[in-house]
Order: structure tokens, then C-alpha cells, then sequence
């Protein structure tokens, strides 16, 4: 993402707008990405920890929807 905002400034030094416009917003959308695959990361690492803890779901005795 820092060569991604080098060219943006560059555009932007070089008054190129349109392009900087363009640039910016591909590097809007890519540190948007980050954050979610970041929260992601986190809430896995919860999944794995309860997983690690109920015997990968098998041991849920708190199962919802089961019909029983």
C-alpha cells in the first residue's frame, strides 16, 4: 500500500487529478480491506480458541435449531 500512495502523491505533484483520483480511491478500497481481513483475523483466533476449548463443536451442549 506505501507504492500504491507513493503514486498517488506523485499524480497528485504532477497534477495529474484524474489519475490521482483513480489511485486514491484503489488505495481507499485496499486499506478498507485491510481492516476487515484484520477483524477477521481476530474473531478466528475466538473461533479457535472456543473450538480448542469445546472439542471442535462436539462437545456444544448449547446447540441451537438441533429440532429435538
Amino acid at each position: 500500500m506505501a507504492r500504491l500512495q507513493q503514486r498517488v502523491d506523485h499524480a497528485r505533484k504532477a497534477g495529474h487529478t484524474g489519475i490521482a483520483t483513480f489511485l486514491q480511491g484503489r488505495l481507499d478500497t485496499r486499506e478498507s480491506l485491510k481492516k476487515d481481513l484484520q477483524q477477521r483475523k481476530q474473531d478466528l483466533a475466538g473461533v479457535k480458541t472456543w473450538c480448542a476449548k469445546n472439542d471442535g463443536g462436539k462437545n456444544d451442549s448449547g446447540k441451537k435449531g438441533s429440532g429435538k
